[in-house]
């Protein structure tokens, strides 16, 4: 994923760059209604195929209100915020790389927003897992309209819908358990993140026709160390 948003970020856009950190700049230090004037300002103006990324960056700003405000996070935004835009106007080419690491980025935010809410298990937090699992389903679908040829011209149309369907299930199913859990907030959404960027890029790889057990292998080790650190680093007590 590094080498990947290494390689979009490069040329730099510096006048994209300027309207990503302003965009995470009034994310950090606004109120939140005057947060949301602003950045409908910097997407909608100058007016170039706004219903192109409307669904990641309608999805970016339900999510930005539900995260605590941090640097870190401010910077997570800002990133999100600078491939929308990209992929918007047309700045890169790697379309398909660029929109995975949306994927990634709005996942993250997700899984940071839903247990800095609650770390424990309630009826908002079920409807907002629920949510969290249907928006990674449709942009999976949106991230299936690219790359070359795109993924859904290669997969069948059942195929795909099984495959989302499973990733968002997963995803949702997993999201609850973790509420269960005697995780600290940080380590519950790290592991929410981990895990549906792995499924995703495994689903993705499969769908493309790209999938072989050298790559199986690669993520499930990443997946399988970080719980080993999650298990080891974890105060269990209840």
């Amino acid at each position: 994923m590094v080498a990947k948003l290494r390689s979009i970020l490069r040329p730099t856009h510096w006048s994209l760059l300027v309207k990503a950190i302003i965009f995470g700049v009034l994310w950090l230090f606004l109120p939140y209604p005057l947060f949301l004037i602003g950045a409908l300002y910097l997407y909608l103006i100058p007016v170039f195929r706004p219903v192109k990324m409307a669904l990641p960056f309608l999805g970016l700003i339900v999510l930005s209100g539900l995260v605590e405000r941090g640097f870190f996070i401010a910077l997570a935004i800002g990133a999100t915020y600078y491939i929308i835009d990209g992929i918007k106007d047309l700045i890169f080419i790697r379309r398909r790389m660029s929109y995975e690491i949306l994927v990634f980025l709005i996942m993250f935010i997700g899984s940071v927003g839903l247990y800095s809410q609650t770390g424990w298990l309630t009826l908002l937090g079920v409807i907002w897992s629920f949510v969290l699992s249907v928006f990674a389903i449709l942009l999976l679908r949106e991230l299936s309209l690219y790359g070359d040829p795109p993924i859904r011209s290669v997969a069948k149309k059942d195929v795909r819908v099984v495959v989302f369907g499973l990733v968002g299930f997963f995803v949702w199913q997993l999201s609850i358990v973790l509420f269960i859990l005697p995780l600290g907030s940080m380590y519950q959404a790290a592991i929410l993140f981990l895990t549906s960027a792995v499924l995703i890029e495994i689903a993705m790889t499969y769908l493309s026709g790209e999938l072989t057990r050298n790559k199986l292998l690669i993520n499930f080790t990443v997946l399988f160390i970080f719980m080993v650190f999650v298990i080891a680093s974890n105060n269990w007590g209840l």
